[in-house]
């Protein structure tokens, strides 16, 4: 799919700007003006203007210290469109999974229903077959939310680590997926995946939250589009296995359509130089000397995310969270800096990780319930009534944070009726 796409984009000429990082949004009163990119192996920077822009950069899997995917993204997305106004929505729901990590080295895959869906059991240390406690009826077919909170309370109970047993796997099912896919990652890490039982812990699949967007792929900032996994798309509070690539179509297509009609409506709006100026001495000043290492900040985030937001949430974790997110950006971000190309960068990586963070973690404290891919044990079940979104935005230098009812109309279908 990625190679007929790749063809597609050089058929048509497109100009492609590879390695571009885009560090802030422009826009004239309410309407997006351009961007400023910086290129992450060379620091060059340069200007673009647009009619209208496209948000296609993914979430923010760099967030916690265990994930399952190759390529961390780290929230550019959310904080270019929190920046210039946008709303932001369903951020409580992150969205994880298991991984292998076999002698505490994690291995990054697509997912693990290839083991799960042809008979693989999931074991604790004393070998039992834990699901029974927790979805006796569809065991390792359980949700992915439901396998996940179980593994997790397993091993806060201490009765981890957690092993996959692939023996109970039939020979005919040894297909292909598993043979050319996993097996090769998993042999690198010492695992004969056919035989050997090895360790599964929980980490960071996706995000199901992002820019809050109508059914035409728009922002609340006017020219301002969003899809995949920096939008606010389809999932809801959990994911169905193999949506996500069906929704970057869906909304991939949606958002060029009419991000295309909005361009060819409108001119360019005016894109003040003095703001640019401004994004430049901002990017300026995270280069030098530090006392501060970016490497250890970005360590630091991520263990914060796993403990306040993690798998299983409270208030108490959460609300130390917020204060604790808030203390980096105020008091941290200020003093980073890199004093070379791949610091510099990561220092400012940990600037939008600290927004996301705590944008994630006041979300979550807003959300007083237990619902798809949010957990709360102080909180354990869905709450009544109609579903609510958890709205961000921006105000002043600080985060404000709202709940709404989801409106629907007389002739919608409601959660649990027929019709």
């Amino acid at each position: 799919m990625m190679g007929t796409l790749r063809k597609e984009v050089f058929n048509r000429e497109v100009n492609v700007h590879q390695w571009t990082m885009i560090t802030k949004l422009f826009k004239d009163h309410a309407r997006v003006a351009g961007a400023l990119g910086l290129n992450v192996q060379t620091g060059a920077t340069r200007l673009y203007k647009a009619k209208a822009i496209i948000l296609a950069a993914g979430s923010a899997v760099a967030l916690q210290k265990y994930t399952s995917a190759n390529f961390q993204t780290t929230g550019d997305a959310y904080v270019a469109a929190f920046d210039i106004g946008a709303e932001l929505a369903n951020l409580e729901f992150l969205e994880f999974t298991l991984i292998p990590a076999p002698k505490g080295i994690t291995v990054p895959m697509a997912g693990l229903s290839p083991f799960t869906s042809k008979g693989g059991r999931f074991l604790n240390a004393a070998g039992e077959r834990f699901l029974e406690k927790y979805d006796p009826e569809r065991l390792e077919g359980t949700t992915r939310a439901i396998l996940v909170q179980a593994t997790y309370k397993e091993m806060l109970a201490g009765h981890g680590p957690i092993s996959i047993d692939p023996s109970f796997i039939p020979d005919e099912k040894w297909d292909d997926e598993i043979q050319y896919e996993y097996a090769p990652k998993l042999s690198a890490a010492g695992i004969d995946c056919r035989r050997d039982r090895f360790e599964w812990v929980p980490a960071l699949h996706t995000f199901l939250g992002g820019v809050f967007i109508n059914e035409r792929c728009e922002s609340r900032v006017s020219g301002l589009f969003a899809c995949g996994e920096s939008s606010t798309g389809m999932h809801g509070s959990n994911r169905l296995s193999g949506n996500a690539i069906a929704s970057c179509m869906v909304l991939g297509a949606r958002s060029g359509k009419f991000a295309a009609l909005f361009a060819g409506a409108n001119d360019l709006a005016k894109l003040e130089p003095l703001e640019a100026s401004q994004e430049l001495k901002r990017l300026e000043s995270f280069h030098g000397e530090s006392k501060l290492d970016p490497n250890d900040l970005e360590w630091e985030i991520k263990n914060l995310a796993w403990e306040s937001a993690g798998v299983v949430r409270n208030e108490t974790g959460l609300k130390a969270g917020v204060d604790r997110f808030e203390e980096i950006r105020r008091d941290k971000i200020p003093l980073l800096k890199g004093n070379d190309q791949r610091s510099w960068i990561k220092a400012l990586n940990c600037a939008n990780l600290a927004w996301v963070g705590e944008m994630v973690t006041r979300s979550a404290l807003e959300r007083r319930e237990s619902r798809g891919q949010h957990y709360r044990d102080d909180y354990p079940v869905k709450e009544k009534g109609l579903p609510k979104w958890i709205k961000i935005s921006k105000k002043g230098k600080s985060i404000d944070c709202k709940v709404e009812s989801i409106p629907f109309g007389e002739r919608d279908l409601m959660p649990g009726t027929e019709g």
